[in-house]
């Protein structure tokens, strides 16, 4: 728990990204005492919304080390989309004309921005094997588009990953889920992946075995 209580030494300067409500509550708690793991579970305890703001606080892989510390700490779980979910295939073979240097999109990402706090990618891929290597996946949102041959990237792309390697490679693509700074905003913003060949002839792209997992809020009860 070093990264939590780091955390919350720091609370009288960042207890500002927490709700009117959490910070009603945490300010009647000693930080000295939230120190004290058994006070802080009781504290969740007695308020389990507090969870979901808590995990909103942190990064996804620190959510998940404090879920797995106990049943009371549980803050996110893995979801996979279900058929009913999302139905996508799993692979990926595309040829790049030689004129053709911009990023395609490929699908969109079974997210709910209310539900989501993470969203996982990944798979094997490669390129055609020779040559320049041009290609790229990304995760973008904003209804960004990725970047074409050898351009910048935009703050749309909030995970990616290039170029393509020769021989398959695993990927892994970790996006975190913005929330609406507005809580009464039913905006859902949409996330899409997007890939790219690359131009100039003979480039291919090649994807396999490609999943999709959420790390979700844990059921607040």
């Amino acid at each position: 728990m070093k990264g939590f209580k780091n955390s919350m030494d720091k609370r009288s300067s960042r207890v500002a990204i927490f709700s009117k409500r959490s910070k009603r509550i945490l300010r009647k708690v000693p930080p000295s005492s939230l120190m004290d793991y058994s006070v802080f579970l009781a504290v969740m305890n007695d308020h389990t919304w507090l969870k979901r703001e808590l995990a909103e606080y942190l990064s996804g892989k620190d959510a998940l080390s404090m879920s797995l510390v106990s049943k009371q700490s549980r803050l996110l779980e893995y979801s996979t989309p279900t058929g009913d979910e999302w139905e996508h295939e799993r692979s990926l073979d595309r040829y790049g004309p030689p004129n053709v240097y911009k990023a395609f999109e490929w699908f969109t990402l079974p997210v709910d921005s209310s539900t989501t706090h993470t969203v996982i990618v990944t798979g094997m891929w490669k390129d055609q094997g020779w040559g320049n290597r041009k290609g790229m996946i990304s995760i973008m949102t904003n209804n960004g588009r990725a970047p074409n041959d050898s351009k910048a990237r935009s703050k749309d792309v909030i995970s990616y990953i290039e170029p393509s390697p020769h021989r398959w490679e695993a990927f892994h693509l970790v996006a975190p889920i913005q929330r609406s700074c507005d809580e009464s905003s039913d905006k859902n913003e949409v996330y899409k992946v997007w890939a790219r060949v690359g131009g100039g002839g003979g480039h291919r792209l090649f994807v396999q075995g490609l999943t999709v997992r959420l790390l979700k809020y844990a059921d607040e009860r």
